[in-house]
């Protein structure tokens, strides 16, 4: 997420996009962060499950930072990857913030929520760091926005693993 938030409209900028287009992209990725993040974890409860949901939230950001790469500005397809890859990242964010209230112990949700912000956060702040010394070191943003689609399939694997509601597993 930090990454795309600090560098999407400069990623578009460097293929061609003129600044109105690279910023409307941008607004498209931001505007679908804001029903997921409150969706998925809603849809997770309904369903008694967080794997379901944590699957296509991971798959919604697989698909959109794989086009973001493969395909970017392609015609019909270009305002896909941004809504997906937007979707995707704030679901599963937001099933990562509900999961300390679902494995902590009783009485520990608090500081385990704590650790994941603080442990979560610290590494994420480090992601637009490394994409834009990437870019630095290659002269474009490609080889650091390869490592998207990478993360978003690791993040499919892991949905298998995730608890669900209530302590069960």
């Amino acid at each position: 997420y930090y990454l795309l938030v600090a560098w999407l409209p400069a990623v578009y900028a460097d293929l061609g996009a003129p600044p109105d287009r690279a910023a409307a992209f941008f607004a498209v990725f931001n505007a679908a962060t804001l029903p997921a993040i409150l969706g998925f974890p809603i849809l997770s409860d309904r369903l008694g499950s967080r794997r379901l949901p944590g699957a296509v939230a991971a798959a919604a950001f697989t698909v959109g930072s794989a086009g973001f790469v493969v395909a970017p500005l392609a015609s019909g397809l270009a305002w896909l990857w941004p809504a997906l890859a937007g979707a995707g990242v704030a679901g599963l964010f937001a099933l990562g913030l509900v999961l300390p209230a679902d494995i902590a112990p009783s009485g520990r949700v608090g500081a385990a929520a704590g650790e994941v912000l603080a442990v979560g956060d610290l590494r994420a702040a480090a992601a637009p760091v490394l994409g834009g010394a990437v870019r630095d070191l290659s002269g474009s943003f490609a080889a650091a926005m390869l490592v998207l689609p990478a993360i978003g399939l690791a993040a499919l694997a892991l949905s298998a693993a995730l608890p669900e509601p209530g302590g069960r597993t």
